[in-house]
């Protein structure tokens, strides 16, 4: 009997859902510190490798940035509103004694 496995599913597969729709990337470098591709770090391999928008010459490093979906995601919306809830019930609480 073969042994199946369902994959994850996702609304975005560039951030996966991530709540922040943070999406990562590895930067090359640029100038006389430029990298080649083949020697991205070992840590980074599953990173899509674009260039940041830095002017001047710099080393490889990682960066961030949002996603396209993350105003329009359902996922993640409903992820923003459970942390609003949350927040809303704790600040409206009651304190006890003489806290």
């Amino acid at each position: 009997m073969t042994q199946t496995f369902d994959e994850p599913t996702f609304h975005c597969v560039e951030c996966k859902d991530e709540p922040a729709a943070w999406r990562m990337f590895w930067c090359r470098g640029d100038g006389d510190f430029r990298k080649a591709a083949h020697e991205q770090p070992t840590t980074s391999r599953d990173l899509a490798v674009r260039d940041c928008l830095r002017t001047k010459p710099h080393y490889a490093h990682h960066y961030v940035e949002r996603c396209a979906c993350s105003a329009t995601n359902p996922v993640i919306a409903e992820h923003r509103a459970r942390q609003e809830a949350f927040r809303v019930k704790r600040e409206t609480k009651p304190k006890r004694g003489g806290e």
